[in-house]
């Protein structure tokens, strides 16, 4: 009772969407009032977004409420001699993830040296002889998460950077689902699906998978919104896209175009049909009709093909800085890709049984069941067995979505075509995005979307998957003593040399696979049982005589069971290891690193010999985590490089000009008989080490009289170089790799002269001194 106006109020508050409807019995309603209830119009988050919140930080409850890292630091400590001294075993809990160690871990602890101490993404001096960082495009050089790196120090922005990716695919799925008039609560069921989906999983530690795809929601809100509107030019939707593009490698991209393509196609179907009748609780209840060529209307043509062309041009030139540099690289530098045919890709089609079960394919701790159709655990397609149901039954729904519909429908005609040879299964990501947004749609449309005979279907199919799954888990464990000798004999004859070291530990997953692969292990049985409650809850909501607030409970069972599943899943891919100790360093510096860090002091590069002969020692751009520059290196688009030199001589000087001061040799490996000139300061059970008698410095200043005179830089970051020349210095050569962006300035008499850099014969840089400065003067070097 309201004693002011005297007149009554009634509420009725729903509290899943914030939503208050008022009732007012009387009209006296003064501005006070009115104040007071718009009040919950401003609130920042709503109901559905703070759920999403709360089941991300679940997610990631070591990284929030234990401070643990987002790494899998466990392989260094066991696999990676001589990091580990194999006394703990094999005791990693994901190992397929080892690029994390030799790859994207280098490259966001170099990308995060360089902006703290030039403020850009720039050289990389430590692999390779150097490269510029900015030129590899599996390093994501355009995605927003390196600014975090001006700020923070490196652990708290590398955990944060994949936090906030999850939050940016989760809550923009949220917001487009909303556009799309979905419900919130639906709109959350599809979010869950999306973010968690088992490829944002799989990539976590490589980034640019989900640097791609946390922005396609988003893309897909802005550009529909705009096409809503009849926009020809949205700076949304460029800057969204723009975003995507910069987020991935170039190979990413290509996911992005496949978006943008069903968008594109949604549209241009939409104009040759014409939807009659009114809207029915949002939805469009007429059946679509043909017209005819003179109802077309023309404009709507112009209109769609005006705004996909400045989309295009204004979102490439958005990403242009990226682009221009990575393109050139990767069409110089990109290795071959595998060939895939059609009968390659047809067998794979058992493999997409892991949209239902993909623990029955084993996991990173076991063998890899996957490989028997030429597939592999990293193309595991998991979303939720709720999501890919629902998404299943309304892929046939004609009042269904037609762009989730053409997504999934493009990823599978890639998918199962040698296209896949370009798009890789990654691009599954685009398959994840329409299953989720034709999840969320079927979730606010139950009742005319599965039928009672439908579920009749889904509880038979479900039954005998478990039934069939029961069945042959008692079949392998009976049979186990006969089957593992087989599946022995198979590994031990697939097992590289350079893997020879992990054999006892492959059999051993072998072992656990048998093992685990029952449906009655703990490990499958909280996912089957998550999913079965969760068609249970679904089946319960679209029943006619649910009410309102059990319907409300059930769709909330349901998104705690889906989250579930996907929770229980990545737990056997995602390692949360205790942030590491370091001073200044990527990687623990034990007591050998200390040893050869001191060995090294001189600048020259190492070189490993027979770097392939064992994977598990001084696994390549390790070294780079405890500052030692390699002449080697690994990456995915090898950049151009200083010519390496002739390791089957190992001939001093040669070794000397290309700036190779040590050669690492694996402890208890025969020594090559080219060494035998060279000095052996180590040689313990950890390293082998032998020095260059030839080696002096790797920067040479060449006097008139054709003197060579060794220098060392007296100050030096990422991005620059400066050195003190003597007086009478023609040239300076550089054992470092050229590269046009590498400038010189010379400081002499508080004059500055700017040679020329060029490259010489090793593919080094020479500067050419100016033949009128005779005294000493000061040469800096700067990466731009």
């Amino acid at each position: 009772v309201w004693q002011k106006s005297k007149s009554v109020c009634f509420a009725d508050i729903d509290p899943l969407n914030l939503h208050v409807d008022i009732y007012y019995h009387d009209i006296l309603v003064n501005e006070m009032s009115a104040q007071i209830f718009q009040r919950p119009k401003f609130s920042l988050l709503r109901l559905e977004q703070l759920a999403f919140l709360a089941l991300a930080l679940l997610f990631f409850f070591p990284v929030v409420f234990q401070g643990r890292v987002i790494a899998p630091l466990d392989i260094l400590a066991h696999l990676i001699r001589p990091w580990s001294d194999g006394a703990g075993g094999f005791g990693v809990h994901n190992a397929m993830v080892y690029d994390a160690i030799s790859q994207y871990l280098p490259y966001d602890w170099t990308i995060c040296r360089s902006l703290k101490e030039d403020g850009f993404i720039g050289w990389n001096p430590y692999v390779y002889g150097g490269f510029a960082m900015a030129e590899n495009t599996m390093q994501c050089p355009g995605d927003w998460h390196h600014l975090l790196y001006r700020w923070l120090d490196f652990w708290t922005a590398w955990d944060l950077g994949i936090v906030l990716q999850f939050a940016v695919a989760g809550f923009g799925m949220i917001a487009m689902l909303k556009g799309e008039k979905i419900t919130p609560i639906a709109a959350l069921f599809g979010a869950v699906g999306y973010a968690f989906y088992s490829q944002h999983t799989t990539w976590i530690y490589h980034r640019w998978v989900l640097g791609t795809s946390c922005w396609f929601p988003w893309m897909v809100w802005a550009v529909r919104r705009a096409r809503r509107k009849g926009r020809w030019f949205d700076p949304a939707s460029m800057a969204f896209t723009a975003l995507s593009l910069r987020g991935g490698s170039l190979q990413t991209c290509l996911y992005v175009a496949l978006v943008c393509l069903a968008l594109f196609a949604g549209e241009w179907w939409d104009w040759f049909v014409v939807r009659k009748g009114k809207k029915d609780g949002g939805q469009e209840s007429a059946t679509p009709l043909r017209c005819s060529r003179e109802e077309r209307p023309r404009h709507r043509i112009c209109r769609l093909v005006g705004f996909w062309c400045a989309l295009v041009v204004g979102a490439s030139l958005l990403a242009a800085d990226v682009l221009i540099d990575t393109i050139p690289a990767c069409l110089a530098g990109s290795r071959q890709l595998a060939d895939a045919t059609f009968v390659r890709c047809l067998k794979r089609i058992p493999h997409f049984a892991t949209l239902l079960v993909p623990s029955a394919f084993g996991s990173p701790q076991t063998m890899d069941l996957g490989k028997a159709f030429g597939a592999d655990l990293f193309e595991t397609k998991f979303i939720g067995v709720s999501t890919i149901v629902l998404a299943g039954f309304a892929f046939f729904k004609k009042k269904a979505p037609l762009v989730p519909k053409i997504c999934i429908a493009l990823v599978l005609f890639v998918t199962l075509t040698p296209l896949v040879k370009w798009f890789y299964f990654r691009s599954t990501v685009v398959f994840a995005l329409g299953c989720a947004w034709l999840a969320a749609w079927a979730f606010d449309n139950l009742e005319n979307v599965i039928s009672d005979k439908g579920w009749k279907w889904i509880a038979r199919v479900g039954a005998g998957i478990v039934a069939t799954w029961t069945a042959v888990g008692i079949a392998v464990a009976v049979a186990a003593p006969k089957i593992l000798p087989r599946v022995h004999g198979v590994i031990e004859k697939s097992i590289r040399a350079d893997k020879e070291s992990r054999r006892d530990w492959l059999l051993a997953r072998a072992d656990d696979f048998v093992a685990q692969f029952p449906p009655w292990t703990v490990h499958n049985a909280i996912p089957i049982l998550l999913a079965a409650c969760g068609l249970f809850a679904v089946w319960k909501s679209s029943r006619q005589d649910c009410n309102p607030k059990r319907k409300k409970l059930f769709a909330t069972i349901v998104i705690l069971c889906t989250f579930g599943e996907l929770f229980v899943w990545s737990r056997t891919w995602i390692t949360f290891s205790g942030k590491p100790n370091t001073d200044g360093t990527l990687f623990p510096v034990p007591e050998w690193a200390f040893g050869l860090r001191e060995e090294m002091s001189d600048g020259g590069f190492l070189w490993i010999e027979d770097r392939e002969g064992d994977f598990d020692y001084m696994q390549i751009n390790a070294p780079l985590g405890i500052d030692i520059p390699c002449l080697q290196g690994y990456e995915t688009i090898k950049p151009e490089t200083l010519s390496e030199p002739d390791d089957k001589s190992f001939d001093t000087e040669s070794f000397a000009k290309r700036g190779v001061s040590h050669v690492l040799v694996r402890p208890g490996a025969v020594v090559p008989n080219g060494l035998s000139a060279w000095t052996e300061v180590v040689n313990d059970d950890k390293l082998h080490l032998f020095r260059n008698p030839a080696f002096r410095s790797r920067f040479v200043a060449i006097l008139e009289s054709g003197k060579e005179w060794p220098l060392q830089p007296k100050n030096h970051t990422m991005n620059s170089l400066t050195f003190d020349l003597p007086s009478g210095v023609k040239t300076m050569t550089l054992a470092q790799t050229w590269h046009r962006n590498w400038t010189a300035e010379l400081l002499h008499d508080g004059i500055v002269v700017e040679p020329a850099v060029s490259k010489n014969a090793l593919n080094g840089m020479t500067v050419e001194i100016p033949g009128d400065i005779q005294e000493s003067g000061s040469l800096t070097l700067r990466f731009r």
